[in-house]
């Protein structure tokens, strides 16, 4: 009999079931989702303790500025204090004659400057009045457009009724000046106080640092880490320091030299603006260019200082600061300015003068620890 040649022999198997398939909606996941998911609360998270850390900066300003201060003033004389110790001096004695040197130079210099300070103030009213009659033409020109604009005004409205009498309210401004007075002198007490003790303790603090780290490499890399920082922030508060103060000094000789009347005040008040940048540049131009304006005649003599200052300055950007700090010290511009924002609405006016220390500080400290060199370049220029 012939079999069907579509029958199956005894060794063929059941049909194999049809392949499963994967439900469309079940993707993988991209490796990098858990990651962007927390480098974005992380990201959150420190921009919340930033905003964090400045609103307590400005809250307790009677706390942590004089503590600031401190910290600045210490790696400016910490050196000098370490080299009466390698003369056999004691530390103490080292620190305390230290802080009553500094704080002779500082009293002595505010002292010099008071009375010559007191001088201008007492000249204002009659240099206002010199002020006032170099520029009474230019006032008569600008009177007579404002009493024809009020003439045509008065036209448009018609006859208005009497106006009321303007009442002047005089406050005593000694009382908030004094109140302010105290303030600020209570707070360079405490930092004195607090500056001395940092002085006397000299490497104190880094060695309990490095006494609680596990191995000896860590210890070696981190105590690298901290003189690094340090000698580099002190060669940048020392370096500063004397570049303002010699241009200062020569801004000062200047003025001596074509007769402008304290010279030393203007050189003295060049030395502290002169850690605002760009601000301070204009504000000195400004001022000295209204001095020379009340005491000179001659329009040459009256622009001479302001341009003088702003040659100055030119000189040490371009050539003086870069030999003495390095390009590596070079501040990126607009990050300076948003600094000198900040930390004045942290501090007020001791925050303006303080901004460029803090700003510097900051980049050399993300310098030298490596997670934080990228951001120590954007600091830079």
């Amino acid at each position: 009999m012939n079999h069907s040649s579509t029958s199956r022999g005894p060794s063929a198997g059941p049909p194999p079931p049809p392949a499963q398939r994967r439900p469309i909606t079940d993707k993988p996941t991209p490796p990098h989702a858990g990651r962007s998911s927390l480098t974005l609360a992380g990201a959150s998270i420190t921009g919340l303790f930033l905003l964090a850390l400045l609103h307590s900066l400005h809250a307790a300003r009677a706390l942590f500025l004089p503590i600031t201060l401190a910290l600045l003033l210490y790696l400016l004389l910490t050196p000098v204090v370490r080299l009466l110790t390698r003369l056999r001096l004691p530390e103490p004695a080292g620190a305390g004659l230290v802080l009553l040197l500094f704080s002779i130079v500082v009293a002595a210099g505010l002292y010099s400057l008071a009375d010559p300070a007191r001088e201008w103030m007492d000249k204002i009213p009659s240099a206002l009045e010199t002020l006032d009659a170099k520029l009474r033409p230019l006032k008569q020109s600008a009177k007579q457009m404002s009493q024809a604009k009020t003439a045509v005004e008065q036209i448009a409205q018609g006859p208005a009724a009497d106006a009321a009498p303007e009442v002047a309210v005089k406050t005593d401004w000694q009382i908030p000046v004094l109140g302010w007075t105290a303030a600020v002198a209570a707070e360079i007490g405490a930092a004195l106080v607090l500056l001395y003790f940092l002085l006397c303790s000299g490497d104190f603090f880094t060695h309990k640092l490095l006494i609680v780290l596990p191995t000896e490499e860590d210890r070696r890399r981190v105590g690298e880490t901290i003189r690094g920082i340090e000698r580099q922030l002190s060669r940048f508060l020392f370096n500063s320091l004397l570049q303002n103060a010699g241009a200062a000094g020569l801004f000062a000789l200047a003025l001596w030299t074509i007769g402008l009347p304290n010279p030393a005040l203007w050189g003295a008040a060049t030395l502290l603006l002169q850690f605002i940048p760009y601000l301070g540049t204009i504000f000195v131009v400004g001022v000295v260019t209204l001095a020379a304006l009340l005491s000179f005649q001659d329009l040459w003599w009256i622009a001479f200082p302001g341009a003088f200052y702003l040659a100055l300055m030119w000189i040490k950007g371009m050539f003086v600061t870069p030999t003495f700090l390095g390009q590596r010290l070079a501040l990126n511009p607009v990050a300076v300015l948003i600094s000198l924002l900040l930390w004045g609405w942290v501090w007020g006016i001791a925050g303006v003068f303080l901004a460029v220390p803090l700003f510097a500080s900051l980049k050399i400290v993300c310098d030298h620890i490596p997670r934080l060199q990228s951001l120590g370049q954007f600091l830079g220029r």
